[in-house]
């Protein structure tokens, strides 16, 4: 869903081999469609996004995006609520921020993440006529930038991640912010707690405000960064754990 307000999407089982429900901002003309008179599509924002009752099942890439496309004014007022995600070997819930757009309040809400026994690895195809090799015993740090332990020796896939960055898809000069993420109600299941992490860009380009509450491994609680295994990088501030 690119440039778009006021949508709503419930009650669906969605499988898709790249990303499964993403949030873009994207500039000038998209399917052959033209923007109204005087607009370009960057012009537009993302808001007033609802989904809700669904089952993801994502072959290969991201569960539930924004971004990386963020090329908007803003980008506001998002929920993903009452989820499953049975499905995914990159990230399940994140935040991937290349462009100018102020993206703020956003929850991500009694969402429930299955993590398998074992997870191929999200490898980019090279080059043309390559053939994928599933290696689902390979080492976390292979990944190419995942959070992860250095001691953790079997790849499992991010469960939160924010970052703020250029990307080769990047078409706004001016980078952007994030403020005011909640995730709550989140309950991860399977032998390994998925990893997270958080990062912004520089000090005017940062992330703010992300709360974390009850968040559960196999029913209990985590409540610090570290038994989640969330990495809060440069320029991430004010993130804060909640219980019941």
């Amino acid at each position: 869903m690119c440039n778009t307000q006021d949508v709503t999407v419930r009650n669906s089982f969605i499988r898709s081999f790249d990303d499964s429900m993403v949030l873009k901002g994207v500039k000038g003309r998209s399917g052959g469609a033209r923007p109204l008179p005087g607009q370009s599509y960057d012009g537009l924002p993302v808001r007033n996004i609802r989904m809700s009752g669904l089952v993801i099942w994502c072959d290969w890439g991201r569960a539930l995006e924004i971004g990386a496309e963020t090329s908007a004014p803003e980008m506001a007022d998002v929920v993903f609520r009452d989820i499953d995600v049975i499905r995914n070997t990159h990230i399940a819930l994140d935040i991937q921020h290349s462009d100018r757009a102020a993206i703020h309040n956003i929850r991500y809400e009694d969402i429930r993440v299955e993590v398998d026994d074992s997870n191929p690895l999200p490898v980019i195809q090279s080059k043309p006529g390559e053939k994928y090799s599933p290696r689902p015993d390979a080492a976390a740090a292979a990944c190419g930038g995942c959070a992860t332990l250095p001691e953790h020796t079997g790849y499992v896939p991010n469960l939160f991640v924010i970052v703020i960055h250029p990307t080769a898809i990047t078409r706004d000069r001016e980078a952007g912010t994030v403020r005011d993420v909640l995730f709550k109600d989140i309950a991860v299941t399977g032998k390994t707690m998925r990893p997270s992490a958080f990062t912004g860009l520089d000090s005017r380009h940062d992330v703010r405000g992300v709360t974390i509450e009850n968040l559960r491994f196999n029913g209990h609680p985590i409540t610090n960064a570290a038994d989640a295994r969330l990495q809060i990088g440069k320029f991430a501030e004010e993130a804060r754990f909640l219980g019941d």
